[in-house]
């Protein structure tokens, strides 16, 4: 089962599974978990601005991770959470 979210600006996410396809997504499943993080953002020599007006002239622009690959994959990730019923519903995550 998979829980899926979107961080904000200040990195804070709400997480949401979907239990079938025509469900509402809601909440994460009791249990251990292992966390993937992915982000893909313009390489460093392109700017916000210059990003922005190359995308809406329909250009396409190689995205580059922000963090370390190993973080993309179940299999590789060393990421882990462990969510009770009850809570605590907060984590924070150390990407190095």
């Amino acid at each position: 089962m998979l829980a899926v979210g979107t961080t904000d600006a200040d990195g804070r996410f709400t997480l949401a599974t979907r239990f079938s396809p025509r469900s509402s997504p809601r909440g994460v499943v009791a249990g251990e978990h292992r966390v993937t993080v992915e982000k893909m953002v313009p390489p460093e020599s392109t700017t916000e601005e210059e990003f922005a007006r190359r995308s809406a002239a329909g250009e396409l622009i190689q995205l580059v991770p922000l963090f370390d690959t190993k973080y993309f994959s179940g299999d590789t990730t060393p990421l882990s959470a462990e969510v009770h019923e009850k809570g605590p519903f907060a984590f924070a995550f150390d990407l190095k």
